[in-house]
């Protein structure tokens, strides 16, 4: 059986370098976790990076629907990428017709593919 702080020989249910121990042991839990990086959540778009998931870029030819095309990559402001950067993507709604210039348009990533998911008009 435990001493007390006052060495009687009373019985204690718990010493008192056994309570300095649970103190240091809660301290320790309490502020020890600081370091740790956060828990990850997953986001509506899985594990991958969020930054990549839709594309914004301009088509020169026509694009049929169910087709395949090459898309330039353009910023958020509507510029062409330098250096110039070119995706594939898969058209499965319209079929998309583009007269002199280009036409802009929004590509999503979907297991793997990048799918056209809006055009200008």
């Amino acid at each position: 059986m435990g001493k007390r702080a006052d060495n009687s020989d009373r019985g204690v249910l718990i010493t008192l370098e056994a309570a300095r121990r649970i103190g240091r042991a809660v301290q320790s839990y309490e502020h020890g976790r600081r370091n740790q990086p956060g828990i990850k959540l997953r986001t509506a778009w899985g594990d991958g990076e969020a930054d990549d998931q839709i594309r914004l870029g301009r088509v020169s030819s026509s694009w049929a629907k169910g087709n395949t095309a090459t898309v330039e990559e353009l910023d958020e402001d509507g510029n062409p990428l330098s250096p110039s950067v070119t995706f594939q993507a898969k058209n499965w709604f319209i079929n998309l017709t583009v007269g002199a210039g280009y036409r802009k348009v929004a590509c999503a990533l979907s297991r793997g593919v990048w799918i056209l998911i809006a055009a200008e008009c």
